[in-house]
């Protein structure tokens, strides 16, 4: 739509992750599609500030994190997870037809996927 045309974008072109330019919730000037709303967070300006994650590190429970996924095995933290329900130490998600067990990993990749690595988005600590 227009409003998706003429959104102004800070950092189109900054990052190679092919969902980065979705993320207008990270790199837009406007607030998206919530017009009069501002849920842009703004996080370039705090990545140039040297803030990116590096040394902090973030839990996720949820109904399991793919620890192998290629945008989250840079910063997968081992001694950070457990998975609950097993009572074991492989946080990988069950899979069966009728139980898509997913938001765990999407969770994650919102906090700690990696950056300029050509795989779906930026996560908010990228390092």
């Amino acid at each position: 739509n227009g409003k998706d045309q003429n959104r102004k974008k800070r950092s189109d072109e900054l990052y190679n992750d092919p969902m980065w330019r979705d993320q207008w919730f990270l790199n837009s000037e406007d607030s998206g599609p919530y017009e009069g709303y501002e849920y842009n967070i703004d996080v370039q300006t705090t990545w140039n500030m040297g803030y990116n994650g590096s040394g902090v590190v973030v839990c996720v429970i949820d109904d399991g994190v793919e620890k192998d996924h290629a945008d989250l095995t840079d910063n997968y933290d081992p001694l950070a997870s457990y998975d609950l329900q097993d009572d074991d130490n492989d946080p990988s998600p069950r899979y069966a037809s009728n139980e898509p067990n997913r938001h765990g990993t999407r969770c994650a990749g919102e906090i700690a996927a990696a950056r300029n690595n050509s795989v779906c988005g930026v996560g908010i600590a990228f390092r």
